[in-house]
Formats: C-alpha cells, structure tokens, sequence
C-alpha cells in the first residue's frame, strides 16, 4: 500500500518541487497551499506524513502542527522551512514536529528523512538483527543488549526509553528534561549531557556501539536504529 503525504506550502515552485521529488520515491502526494486547506484534506482522508512550511498565509506552521494531530494523531509531521536557526528548529521540535528540514534541501536527503520518519511506527526496533538489538523490559524497568542488562537508573531508563521509542526523532534537552525530573527541583540542561555520557558508557560495557544515541549539535539528543556491535 502506498504511503500518503501531503504537502503544505504557499509556494506554486516549491510544491511542484517537493511533489515530484516524493513521487519519485513511491509517494501519494497532494499539496495544500493554505492551513485551513491542510485541515480541510485531513477531515476528508487520512495522511502517513505532512510536510509543513512554517510561512503560510493564514497561520503559522507550528501552530498549525496541534490542529493537524487533532484531525489525525498519528500523523507524522516534518517542518520544511527556510527558517534555519536553532530556535526556530528547537521550537518545531517541542510543537510536536518528527523532524525538522531546512530549505534548500537535497532531494536524496529528504526521501532518507521521510523514509525514517515513516518507519518509527514500527515499534523500539527492527525486526533485522533483532539478537543485536536493544530490548526493553517495561515492567521491569530495564533495558538489555544481547541478553546483557544495561544496568540503568531510574532517569537513564526514562530517557533511554523515550529516545527507543521514536529512532530518527530529536528530543530537545528541555523535552528530556520535562520527561526525567521533577521540574519544581532546579536542574540544568547539563543534567541531561551527564546522564546521557553515563548511558553510552553502560551501552559499551555490555558490547554496544554508543554511537546509536547521537548529539544533534545545538539541540539535543536521538537514537539512530543499527545492529549496534563494537567489533
């Protein structure tokens, strides 16, 4: 079955640009040029991905991105902008958005976005190497790699656990923040750099490679999806 998207841009150029670029990877592509547009084709058919500019004429894309899982919840939704600072990235981000491009963008690049968003609803992990891979014991509150627990606190499980279940998702420090403390205690974003070091250290130990939980400069934190052994 093919995968559905719908582009929301203002710009005639831009969403011919982007329609035929994600047609070419094997997407349904309808375009909107207008918020109330974007709602209007969500209320009358669901949609797998939304491609979203910030700039509309009606509303503001990161406004727009509540409205949109409103209509659908479990949309996914990227932010695609010429908006490249990091606060507007870090505010995409904490809106809702799965992940955040910057116009111009190459064609390859955001097929490979696309494609990674997309496969997030398929669970903490591929099916591929699954030997390899990190497993979660919710009830236990345990992470284990090749049958080896990680051995995490409290907050390290949460945050680990919360970058699992979306692999390609940034998490701004202030999200993993909200998530792992008690925010009425002072804390800083630093907590998290700690916390985080102290995880890759205990994913090494049991043979993991670290790399899969992965510094997006600037922002914050995600996990990337490989079989993740150290040679």
């Amino acid at each position: 079955m093919e995968r559905r998207v719908l582009v929301v841009d203002d710009e005639k150029k831009m969403q011919v640009l982007i329609t035929v670029c994600v047609s070419e990877a094997g997407y349904l592509v309808q375009t909107a040029a207008t918020g109330l547009a974007a709602m209007d084709r969500l209320k009358a058919e669901p949609f797998d991905l939304v491609l979203l500019d910030i700039m509309l004429p009606d509303v503001d894309g990161f406004s727009l991105i509540a409205q949109l899982r409103h209509l659908q919840e479990d949309v996914a939704i990227i932010m695609l902008t010429a908006l490249g600072e990091t606060e507007h990235i870090v505010r995409g981000l904490n809106e809702g958005a799965d992940d955040y491009i910057v116009k111009p963008f190459e064609p390859d690049e955001l097929n490979a976005r696309i494609l990674s968003v997309l496969r997030r609803k398929g669970g903490l992990a591929s099916r591929k190497g699954e030997e390899k891979q990190l497993k979660v014991n919710e009830k236990a509150h345990d992470i284990s790699f090749a049958g080896q627990s990680l051995g995490l606190t409290k907050t390290e499980y949460r945050v680990l656990h919360r970058l699992l279940s979306n692999p390609g998702r940034t998490y701004t420090r202030e999200q993993l923040l909200d998530l792992a403390w008690d925010r009425q205690v002072e804390i800083y974003d630093r907590n998290v750099d700690a916390h985080i070091k102290n995880i890759r250290d205990k994913l090494e130990k049991v043979g993991a490679d670290s790399t899969m939980i992965q510094t997006v400069w600037g922002v914050g934190y995600k996990y990337v999806e490989h079989e993740g052994i150290n040679q």
